[in-house]
C-alpha cells in the first residue's frame, strides 16, 4: 500500500519552519542584550555621580581613621600631634609622631634608643605617616596657628588643614562632591 498525500504539506516542514523563526529570534535578542550591556557603562551622568559619592565616602572614612589617629596620640600625651616642644606647630614632627614610636611626652624615639630596654613606649599610631587625600591625592599639610581662622574656601594646594592646638583636621579642598553634600571643608 503507497501512502496517500493530502493536499497539506506535511507536519515536518512545519516544524520546521517554526524552529528557524524561534532560533532567528533567539539570536536577535541574545544579540539586543550584549549591545545593551555594553551600552551600559558608558561615561555619563549616572557614572559621574557614582565617582562622586565614591570620593565623598572615601574621605569622609579617611577623615575619621585621622581623627581617631589624633586622638589616641592625645589620650597618650596629653597634646595632639604635630606640636614641638614650644607648642607650636611643626609640620615635620606630625608624620613622625604617628607613624614612629615615641616616649610618653610625645617625642620620637630615636634608632640608637632602641638598644635598651623602653618602658611606657607610645605608637606608633598609624604605618606610613599622614595618608593621601583621596580625591586630590596629596598627603601634605597646612598648619593653622590657634588664632588663625579657618579659611573660607579649600584651595586644594595640601591634602588637609590641621591646627594642632585642638587637633581639628579637614580636608584642603573647594566644593562639593555633589550637590546635596557638604562642602568638603565642612567634613
Amino acid at each position: 500500500m503507497t501512502a496517500v498525500r493530502g493536499p497539506y504539506p506535511s507536519a515536518r516542514a512545519g516544524q520546521d519552519r517554526a524552529q528557524f523563526w524561534v532560533q532567528v529570534t533567539l539570536y536577535g535578542l541574545v544579540t539586543l542584550l550584549i549591545l545593551f550591556a555594553i551600552a551600559l557603562p558608558l561615561p555619563g551622568p549616572r557614572r559621574t555621580a557614582a565617582l562622586a559619592e565614591r570620593r565623598f565616602v572615601e574621605l569622609s572614612l579617611t577623615l575619621s581613621e585621622i581623627r581617631a589617629v589624633l586622638a589616641d596620640f592625645r589620650t597618650d600625651h596629653g597634646t595632639y600631634p604635630g606640636q614641638g616642644r614650644d607648642g607650636r606647630g611643626d609640620p615635620g614632627l606630625l608624620a613622625d609622631q604617628i607613624s614612629r614610636p615615641t616616649h610618653t611626652d610625645g617625642n620620637v624615639i630615636q634608632e640608637h634608643e632602641f638598644g635598651g630596654r623602653l618602658e611606657r613606649v607610645r605608637g606608633p599610631y598609624r604605618d606610613g605617616g599622614v595618608p593621601a587625600n583621596p580625591v586630590n591625592g596629596l598627603a601634605s599639610v597646612r598648619f593653622l596657628r590657634a588664632e588663625e581662622a579657618w579659611p573660607a574656601h579649600g584651595d586644594g594646594r595640601t591634602g588637609w588643614i590641621y591646627r594642632p592646638s585642638t587637633g581639628e583636621i579637614r580636608a584642603n579642598l573647594d566644593g562639593r562632591a555633589f550637590p546635596a553634600a557638604r562642602r568638603y571643608l565642612d567634613l
